[in-house]
């Protein structure tokens, strides 16, 4: 299962974050007809380490999910969630496997002509490839 599709998952599975957003979570792209609050996320990169002893490859993207809201005080809702949600998350099995997640991150920001309060949060999300 790709990565995307995890994070996915894991979001969605988010209750207090689904309270907020509904389904409203989108890879990379935000509908253009989409309401607020959302969250779209998407890898900003993908560094990856290869062990010379092993034929293991660890990757260690950093994705950015940025949530949007009508409100400042509703879009840092929305980070919070995703932040509980992604912040040291881990899996025990599968391909791949999330070894550890951190939020190493957040700021804030504001488009003044679509009156749209942003809060980021960027994760690295280590896992396994092999």
């Amino acid at each position: 299962m790709p990565i995307e599709d995890m994070i996915y998952t894991r979001l969605s599975a988010t209750t207090a974050l689904t309270d907020l957003v509904s389904t409203r979570i989108y890879p990379l792209v935000r509908p253009q007809d989409s309401v607020n609050p959302a969250v779209v996320y998407w890898r900003v990169s993908n560094p990856i380490l290869f062990s010379f002893s092993t034929e293991d490859e660890i990757s260690y993207p950093r994705f950015q999910f940025d949530c949007f809201a009508g409100t400042f005080s509703s879009a840092r809702a929305v980070a919070r969630q995703v932040k509980n949600s992604i912040d040291r998350w881990g899996t025990s099995t599968g391909i791949p496997q999330i070894i550890r997640s951190d939020v190493v991150n957040e700021f804030d920001d504001y488009d003044p002509e679509l009156d749209i309060y942003q809060s980021i949060v960027e994760a690295i999300i280590y896992h396994s490839t092999t």
